[in-house]
Order: structure tokens, then C-alpha cells, then sequence
């Protein structure tokens, strides 16, 4: 019964986010604007990543936490452009793919931090961005160390994920 609902939740979320990706469409068709183009394409990829959780399995996993990283990096680069700075293309790329290795290999068990982790962060500084196009990239830089501070932690004296069964 619970899978019911948490198929049905997942659904109706998937379809909000494709309905607000229309929007932010309809919007850049209408300004043409690089930032709106990146901000579409963030949603449609978050809505995406609703599809997978309701059949649970480690690689569906990986993809889910992936797809929230890689719309984490598109609506960072589309608030760059949006604060009229130089998006930083070359190490959005980078990130993106440690983002998937992160968490393949989070669902591999060989990593115990998820990847939504660090995207979260990546999240805290579009909102930052946003909020002060103009200001400081006091987050970018706090989301920068702490994934670096992240990725230094050994895996072992994090709590280990429990296989799926």
C-alpha cells in the first residue's frame, strides 16, 4: 500500500516539475534569455529524477542523486549568467561527472556520502546568487570546501549505507 502512494507522489511531482519546466519554456520564448534556457532545462532534469524512486534499487539510486546534481549545476550556471557573470562551463563539466561517480559509487558501497549532499550545496549557492546577484560568492566558496572537505572524509568512519534487499 505504501508504494501506492509513494508512486502516486512521485508522479504528481514529476508532472509539477515538467509543468513548471513549460513554464520557464514559455518565459524564455518570450525574453530570450541564455539563464531562462538553463533554468528549463534544471527543471525538467529535477523532474526526472522523480521517476526512479519508486522502484527502489541501487543503480535507480545513482540516477536519481545524479539527475538532482546535474539540475543543481544547471541552475548554477543559469544563475551566473542571470548575476551577468562568466558561467564557469569547463568546471560545471567537472563537477557533473564526479557528481555521477560520487554516486555510483555511493551506490556500489564503496563511498558512504550521498551525492545529494553536495548538490544541496550546490543549491544554497544559486539561492545566494540569486538573492544577491551583485554580492560576494561567500556560498560558492562554502560549497566549494565543504564538498572538498567532503570528499576528504574516509569512508570508514562515516555510517555505511545498508545494502538493498
Amino acid at each position: 500500500m505504501g508504494l501506492i502512494y509513494q508512486s502516486f507522489i512521485s508522479f504528481a511531482l514529476l508532472i509539477a516539475m515538467f509543468l513548471v519546466a513549460s513554464f520557464f519554456a514559455y518565459i524564455y520564448s518570450i525574453k530570450r534569455q541564455n539563464y531562462l534556457l538553463l533554468w528549463t532545462a534544471a527543471w525538467f532534469v529535477f523532474g526526472l529524477h522523480y521517476i526512479f524512486p519508486a522502484v527502489p534499487s541501487s543503480l535507480e539510486n545513482a540516477l536519481t542523486h545524479w539527475l538532482f546534481g546535474l539540475s543543481a549545476v544547471l541552475f548554477f550556471l543559469g544563475a551566473q549568467i542571470y548575476a551577468q557573470r562568466k558561467p564557469w562551463k569547463l568546471l560545471a563539466l567537472l563537477v557533473v561527472s564526479l557528481l555521477g561517480l560520487w554516486a555510483a559509487a555511493n551506490a556500489a558501497n564503496k563511498f558512504s556520502v550521498s551525492a545529494v549532499i553536495p548538490a544541496s550545496l550546490l543549491y544554497l549557492a544559486v539561492a545566494d546568487m540569486i538573492a544577491k546577484p551583485n554580492g560576494s560568492d561567500t556560498w560558492t566558496l562554502v560549497a566549494g570546501g565543504a564538498i572538498l572537505a567532503l570528499a576528504a572524509v574516509p569512508a570508514p568512519a562515516l555510517p555505511s549505507r545498508q545494502p538493498d534487499s
